[in-house]
């Protein structure tokens, strides 16, 4: 007869392998496997030293800021550019990625989020690259000439346009050159997320204490060395 913790260890390494797969087939480190295998837990029942999955709204504990190509207002960001050679696109990867502490909503309460050094695995992931100047299948170019200019000199490179090969030129006209290719993903203020990690209760600086003079608690998730999964992908809800 299957124990529970057999069961338990079966659905952890299921998660592992459907992580190991999408990861491949999407080109990204994906997570979702691995937030499958937890329960959606309310923040205000996260017992503390549980691995626990919430489930909730964005909220900021600074100012926000500004993503560098699509102007985006957003709580976290990452980057990344490529350049063309003339030949094909350099492997040399140009990133940018900026965060801050995150707290999360739900209708019993709220939690903070370490940012860090989470592990951030969204849908949009999913997507393919952005290319400057834009390809007539590039429906998701979202990013002006000029900020990808500016992305690039802030990092010590420049944007320069080259043919495309011949062998290109054959399967599609347009465009006729080359400059780069992106991606940048962000996080939002109010986009609901779901967030993986050990719960920790620990003094809230901003809140008054209670009738008995004791601190108040508030969640923490992805306090160091146990870094949180952060996720928008389908299916990481429940």
């Amino acid at each position: 007869m299957t124990t529970r913790r057999e069961a338990l260890d079966g659905y952890r390494v299921l998660g592992r392998v459907l992580d190991a797969a999408k990861t491949v087939f999407h080109g990204y480190p994906c997570r979702e496997g691995t937030l499958l295998q937890f329960r959606r837990t309310a923040i205000a029942r996260a017992r503390t030293g549980d691995t626990v999955k919430i489930v909730g709204r964005l909220r900021a504990s600074v100012p926000a800021f500004t993503a560098p190509l699509t102007g985006a207002t957003c709580l976290w960001y990452r980057t990344i550019a490529q350049t063309w050679d003339g030949f094909l696109y350099s492997p040399r990867r140009i990133t940018e990625h900026r965060f801050q502490d995150v707290f999360v909503d739900d209708d019993t309460g709220s939690a903070l989020i370490r940012m860090q050094a989470a592990e951030v695995s969204l849908e949009e992931m999913r997507h393919g690259w952005c290319y400057e100047p834009p390809a007539p299948w590039d429906d998701l170019n979202n990013a002006a000439t000029e900020n990808v200019r500016r992305f690039l000199a802030t990092h010590g490179f420049e944007l320069s346009y080259h043919k495309r090969s011949i062998l290109e030129r054959m399967l599609s006209e347009e465009p006729k050159k080359r400059g780069a290719r992106y991606r940048e993903f962000v996080l939002r203020e109010g986009d609901r997320v779901a967030v993986l990690g050990e719960a920790v209760r620990q003094p809230d600086p901003d809140a008054p204490a209670d009738g008995l003079r004791r601190p108040v608690l508030q969640l923490v998730l992805g306090e160091a060395p146990a870094a949180a999964i952060v996720s928008n992908e389908p299916g990481v809800w429940l």
